[in-house]
């Protein structure tokens, strides 16, 4: 019989590896210079210039950062707003149908599907507005940024409206929802923005009916 030896040799070191890496044909070994590697060093002057450039690049990023920030909180502010009026009216209706007999564990939840669906279907129109608002395409010219942003709210509108029916059909297909309270509360955001609007005139007007001194 034959005996094989297979050998199974290697190395930890990478000082003994053959066809080690290399840039610009510097075997890389060792401890590199960069001009041993064929790279220019930055000069002083290029490393300030670089340095100035990080930081302007820093500020717009914060400024970004900080602007984006700022339009969030606008539009969490107002779907609290809305979120707020509708639960009221929530209470308001469901109060009612407890007078006139009708309530019952399905007004409960119709009334939650349809406060989940009104108060999510503004904050998403909130966005929208948002993004169209805030987005620049360069070149654009003001009557194209207007009709750009009127299609987008066009385009937003429609989805919104179709995101309304379908909640309303699940309403009426699920027995478990009472869909007259469902469609009630899709109305709530609307009276709460038009209450607030009626609000802000009659301060308006107070102040500026109030004599000076």
């Amino acid at each position: 019989d034959t005996d094989i030896e297979i050998s199974t040799g290697g190395t930890n070191d990478y000082n003994d590896l053959i066809n080690k890496p290399s840039i610009e044909g510097v075997e890389l070994i060792g401890d590199k210079t960069l001009e041993e590697l064929g790279v220019e060093a930055l000069t002083p002057q290029e490393k300030k210039l670089l340095d100035q450039m990080e930081r302007v690049e820093d500020i717009h990023l914060r400024q970004a950062v900080e602007r984006d920030m700022k339009l969030q909180k606008a539009v969490v502010n107002e779907t609290r707003t809305i979120a707020i009026g509708s639960a009221i009216g929530t209470v308001i209706m469901l109060i009612v149908f407890a007078a006139i007999g009708k309530f019952d564990y399905t007004v409960i939840l119709g009334a939650l599907l349809g406060l989940a669906a009104a108060v999510g279907n503004f904050f998403m129109m909130a966005l929208m507005v948002q993004k169209a608002t805030e987005t620049e395409v360069p070149g654009e010219t003001e009557d194209e940024r207007a009709g750009r942003i009127r299609r987008m709210v066009k385009l937003s509108y429609t989805q919104r409206k179709l995101f309304q029916a379908a909640v309303v059909i699940v309403s009426m297909i699920v027995a478990h929802f009472n869909w007259i309270a469902t469609v009630i509360e899709l109305v709530f955001p609307t009276v709460t923005i038009y209450l607030r609007q009626l609000l802000i005139n009659k301060r308006a007007s107070e102040r500026t009916d109030k004599p000076n001194g």
